[in-house]
């Protein structure tokens, strides 16, 4: 701990952070599909959503939190089989209690508003427009070919403590490390998956998930550089994530071959 901030044994307070999405996006998917699973699974799962909401206010990642945010939309989307007038009620039900309940979780918001400068009017991210700006030099100084993969021309102490290129940035960094030409067929890679989540009317689980998860690593990314770091664990579940939904799209497997756990039923 720092401060106001919680690191909990990880390396840092947005590593947590990070951490804790992904399992709040996978209990609360199980959570919007709870007819399909047991009731003591249900109140674990609950319990767990809940400690692992908290622990995200405690880690002070606001990259996290509006992930989160974008991630439950589109969750409950898909999840909606695609009927905009649903998603929006159940959004404005969560957004609502989320407000009701401010008074019980604001004392765990010290951090968020540390790292705001005390403020509340605005998104404060004055402490990455430095290194966005490298980037972006980088990008133009050589915007076909990239200035090469895991490489930046200001290593931070986050890099020199750990080994790992941190570019502050994901998609600046792709753009910087691969150019135009390493950077536009990710994009398209990422529009098509999402269009084709998007596009599914089944209401799946595995669609759910796989939606929610992409949605968190493209907003996420925006603000913490780990697309391309090379031996940084989210890199490897961004692309993980873009390689089923791939598979997926181009029938190399098939949906019913993704078995949830904790479902009693065979079709979700």
């Amino acid at each position: 701990m720092e401060g106001n901030r919680v690191y909990a044994g990880t390396i840092g307070t947005n590593y947590l952070g990070m951490l804790c999405s992904m399992g709040i996006l996978y209990a609360g998917s199980l959570l919007l599909y709870r007819k399909n699973i047991k009731k003591i699974y249900v109140f674990i799962f609950t319990g767990l959503l809940l400690g692992l909401l908290l622990c995200l206010l405690l880690s002070s990642s606001r990259n996290s939190i509006v992930g989160i945010i974008g991630s439950a939309l589109i969750m409950i989307y898909i999840q909606k089989k695609g009927k905009i007038g649903s998603t929006v009620t159940l959004f404005v039900m969560l957004a609502a209690l989320a407000i009701f309940t401010f008074p019980i979780w604001e004392d765990y918001t010290v951090g968020i508003l540390d790292k705001q400068g005390g403020s509340t009017e605005s998104f404060n991210m004055r402490s990455r427009e430095s290194t966005w700006l490298t980037r972006w030099d980088e990008f133009t100084s050589s915007p076909i070919y990239g200035i090469g993969f895991a490489s930046v021309s200001n290593p931070t102490e986050f890099s020199l403590m750990t080994g790992m290129v941190e570019t502050t940035t994901g998609w600046g960094g792709l753009l910087s490390q691969l150019g135009l030409l390493g950077a536009v067929p990710f994009i398209m890679l990422t529009y098509k998956n999402f269009r084709y989540l998007l596009s599914r009317k089944d209401g799946h689980f595995v669609h759910c998930l796989l939606g929610a998860l992409l949605t968190f690593f493209c907003i996420n990314s925006l603000g913490e550089g780990y697309i391309t770091t090379v031996g940084c664990q989210f890199t490897v579940y961004f692309f993980l994530t873009q390689g089923i939904i791939y598979s997926l799209r181009m029938g190399w497997i098939s949906i019913n071959h993704l078995k949830p756990l904790f479902f009693n039923q065979k079709r979700v």
